[in-house]
């Protein structure tokens, strides 16, 4: 239980765009149009751009994200990064991605958002 008695689900409004150059340059738009809310608290309201190169074998892709919403926990600009190779029947992809605000931690500065991941999707 957690002591949540109820937990209401509000929706949430996304729109993008993305256009394509030739077979192998893609660029993507998007943004949530309404704020959401974890049960924490911690709000989000992102928007979001990158472009993918397709090179047949492999695609590489970057963008950057940023929250619009204000909490106490600013990361700044996200910046993201991937690689990817394999049919659509057996795709593998390794995407990270880092803030551009850090946080300090013993004399130490990191970034205050990282994420390293790795995914294998097959479609059909």
């Amino acid at each position: 239980n957690y002591g949540i008695s109820e937990i209401k689900l509000d929706p949430a409004v996304r729109a993008g765009a993305a256009y394509t150059i030739g077979t192998w340059v893609e660029f993507a738009l998007d943004m949530d149009l309404t704020e959401d809310k974890t049960l924490s608290g911690y709000k989000t309201q992102n928007i979001g751009g990158g472009v993918n190169l397709d090179l047949s074998i492999l695609e590489l892709s970057v963008g950057a994200i940023s929250n619009l919403s204000k909490n106490t926990v600013d990361s700044g600009v996200v910046y993201t990064a991937g690689i990817a190779t394999g049919p659509d029947w057996l795709h593998f992809e390794l995407a990270g991605q880092v803030a551009s605000k850090t946080i300090t931690v013993d004399g130490d500065d990191y970034p205050n958002q990282f994420a390293v991941n790795f995914a294998i999707s097959s479609a059909w």
